[in-house]
């Protein structure tokens, strides 16, 4: 569904000196990968949207790149502690990401680019990067736009993206549909706007050492969840 992305993210690997790449749209109810290189760059992302903070996370925040050459340095651990560490255990060693701006849908869709080794990306690199970034907008919004208006018709309403996500995702994303699920139960169930319920899930998910989409799934099963 997502062919020209997967072909840019493959792209942005090779001309910036890369081991792998992904580009994922994020926003309050919904985030969700639209293509990665390969395991080691979904996983990037899985670990980001597990524990709920990472470089992707802040681009998608605040629209800067976020870079980060060294996943071991003192600066990349006080920041995130607990996902320094895994991503250093599934051998990443410098995450760099990118804004892609472009989407129809008010998602912020992001360039996470990643390399095993430690350190900076020359500025031919960088250079490349940010040319790439420019090009995955035009590309990753196609793609998305187009995903969206056959879910759901025209809108620019995220809330309606999300359950749109819950009931019809595309391949490969049925995990993140079931933690978008469990979340809008959450929400209706302890009164919370859908970011603090996807916040609670990961919590429960952290504090039982139970996989979250595991933790969804019982809550879609159950209907509640045993705080």
């Amino acid at each position: 569904m997502f062919t020209r992305t997967s072909d840019l993210c493959a792209r942005v690997a090779h001309e910036t000196g890369s081991h792998g790449a992904n580009v994922a749209v994020i926003n309050h109810r919904t985030w969700e990968v639209l293509a990665a290189t390969d395991a080691v760059a979904r996983t990037i992302d899985d670990l980001q949207f597990t524990l709920g903070e990472g470089p992707s996370l802040d681009t998608a925040d605040t629209s800067n790149e976020c870079l980060v050459p060294d996943l071991g340095e003192a600066s990349a651990i006080g920041r995130w502690p607990v996902l320094a560490g895994e991503l250093n255990a599934a051998g990443v060693g410098a995450v760099f990401t990118f804004p892609v701006d472009g989407t129809s849908t008010r998602a912020r869709s992001v360039l996470t680019v990643y390399r095993r080794s430690a350190g900076p990306m020359l500025s031919g690199h960088l250079a490349a990067a940010r040319r790439c970034a420019t090009e995955v907008t035009g590309v990753a919004g196609l793609d998305w736009s187009n995903y969206v208006r056959s879910t759901v018709g025209d809108t620019a309403d995220p809330d309606r993206i999300g359950i749109a996500l819950a009931a019809a995702p595309p391949a490969g994303m049925a995990d993140r549909a079931d933690i978008h699920t469990a979340a809008g139960i959450v929400a209706a169930q302890l009164d919370l706007p859908p970011r603090e319920a996807l916040t609670t899930l990961r919590a429960h998910s952290f504090r039982t050492n139970t996989p979250l989409p595991d933790v969804a799934r019982r809550v879609i099963e159950t209907r509640e969840l045993i705080l």
